[in-house]
């Protein structure tokens, strides 16, 4: 009876797609697109996980095609090759943004203002430049590096005072170890100098990207009545404006004081938003984006890493191996420092720490932070081959680039040593170094280009300094009654691409 239903499903679906495609039927030379049999069979693949249906679907109809979803037309890359083409070969043509039009009016006087969404302007321009010299630059990373440290040292701190034993959700570890460091560089204040806890802004911050449809691909835009038949994609645009206002709430009460106060001094980066005299609504709009550039998705590849290290316990002895080695290294060169004072990592050791920084590749391979990247056509172009007209959707996947076997061998394996092997005597793809700087676009986690994430200097930081000092000073073991194998490695798409369940863990201080 359920295979009558769903077949029924499909057949109605392509009924009104036919009738749908033919009213809207151009002569564009468009990429190859799967037929209407095939969408519909992937109907409900494609509203729970689109990244890695996408990536299916370009393994049988190639690495660039077009969707077909009644009168919207998207494009989708999923190989390097095509994804240098737009993010490099096109970037200006190609620089737009997606705006889902179920969010479109709820997100009125948000998107102009956003660096993440507005189209690439003057004004865009102008708050790149504050972000860059102000907070995101490399001057103001050396000079926050101490900030950057304190935070994790207090994060490690608060896990020592836990009880041994105690089940630790990581992620919620590590997102508020991140939501300490903005509310620090932002607002020279604590956590709790926020209107609303850690776990609350965690929840609600969540929330925001799930309603928002930030990840790239949103069915209900495109068949929003047989979505609903399928049991998915609720429609609950009407509760955007409140978990946004719930979550600006949060520091608007900082910014009036400041304001009220006619600070301006540049002492931290809200002082030097008010000095430059941006409104409230581009501060907050702003801050919002910092937040979406930063701290979801730090802590999602860092839970991402941790459980891939968990389910791969040689891979985390030789990590432990290789902090305990350069640690030592430096003790011996200093017999002057406190030997306490050398247990703690420091932005100073990353660069020695070579394992580390392949873990962290290898985790932005298999689990990139954003799965897919929504670019927009604002320019009509020849990409390929092929026409893309004006205004048409262009998205790149990145979860099908991180795992494509004509580029990675053992594709689907964590294999971090891949990054820094010299042979191919184990099986590995290896070549010239690959970083993630946007320039390789075998690995591009961060995006590439005009567009490219802002907030990767950080990332570079933050991201490997909290993974060695979890790694380094606790012993980690999953629950009692579990094993390796019990460790899911589903992941929960949206604007990031969460591990789902959450990583829990019991944690014991090294000696």
């Amino acid at each position: 009876m359920e295979n009558y239903y769903n077949y029924s499903l499909c057949f109605i679906f392509i009924l009104i797609l036919l009738f749908l495609t033919k009213q809207n039927k151009k002569k564009t030379k468009l990429p190859p697109s799967p037929s209407l049999w095939t969408m519909a069979c992937n109907l409900r693949a494609l509203m729970h996980a689109p990244h890695s249906t996408l990536a299916r679907l370009a393994r049988t109809h190639g690495p660039l095609i077009s969707l077909h979803l009644g009168h919207h037309h998207t494009i989708i890359a999923s190989s390097s090759t095509t994804a240098e083409s737009i993010l490099k070969t096109h970037d200006r043509d190609l620089s737009g943004r997606v705006i889902h039009p179920s969010y479109q009016y709820h997100l009125r006087g948000f998107i102009e203002h956003s660096l993440v969404w507005s189209k690439p302007n003057d004004q865009w321009r102008k708050l790149r430049r504050i972000l860059h010299s102000e907070l995101l630059g490399q001057r103001m990373m050396k000079s926050q590096a101490w900030i950057r440290e304190k935070k994790v040292v207090e994060m490690v701190k608060g896990l020592k005072e836990r009880k041994e034993g105690e089940v630790v959700d990581v992620g919620q570890v590590v997102f508020e170890t991140m939501l300490s460091l903005f509310c620090e560089l932002v607002f020279s204040c604590e956590l709790d100098g926020l209107g609303m806890s850690g776990s609350q802004f965690k929840k609600d911050f969540w929330r925001l990207l799930e309603l928002m449809g930030m990840g790239g691909f949103k069915m209900e835009d495109h068949v929003p009545f047989l979505v609903k038949l399928f049991g998915g994609g609720k429609r609950d645009g009407d509760n955007v404006e409140v978990v946004v206002n719930r979550v600006i709430g949060s520091w608007e009460g900082i910014i009036s004081k400041r304001r009220n106060m006619g600070s301006g001094s540049g002492s931290d980066f809200l002082d030097i938003l008010l000095a430059c005299g941006l409104s409230e609504r581009e501060i907050n709009v702003l801050l919002t984006d910092i937040l979406i550039a930063g701290t979801d998705t730090a802590t999602t590849t860092i839970e991402w890493a941790m459980s891939e290290l968990i389910k791969h316990p040689e891979t985390l002895s030789k990590l432990n191996q290789e902090l305990q080695q350069v640690l030592l290294l430096e003790q011996e060169q200093d017999q002057d420092r406190c030997i306490n004072y050398v247990k703690i990592i420091r932005e100073s050791h990353l660069p020695h720490l070579h394992h580390l920084n392949a873990c962290i590749k290898e985790t932005f391979r298999l689990h990139p932070p954003a799965p897919l990247l929504p670019h927009c056509a604002l320019e009509s172009c020849q990409l390929m081959g092929y026409e893309i007209p004006k205004g048409y959707p262009v998205i790149v996947n990145l979860w099908a680039i991180g795992r494509d076997p004509e580029v990675w061998k053992n594709p689907l394996e964590f294999l971090p040593e891949r990054f820094y092997s010299n042979d191919d005597k184990e099986g590995y793809w290896c070549n010239n170094k690959v970083e993630y700087n946007g320039s390789d676009f075998r690995l591009i986690p961060f995006g590439s280009g005009r567009r490219m994430c802002p907030g990767i200097g950080l990332a570079e930081k933050v991201v490997p300094l909290i993974l060695a000092s979890l790694v380094h000073g606790f012993e980690w073991r999953l629950p009692d009654g579990m094993e390796l194998e019990d460790v899911q490695m589903n992941a929960k798409f949206g604007l990031t691409l969460k591990k789902d369940p959450p990583l829990l863990l019991l944690h014991k201080v090294k000696n």
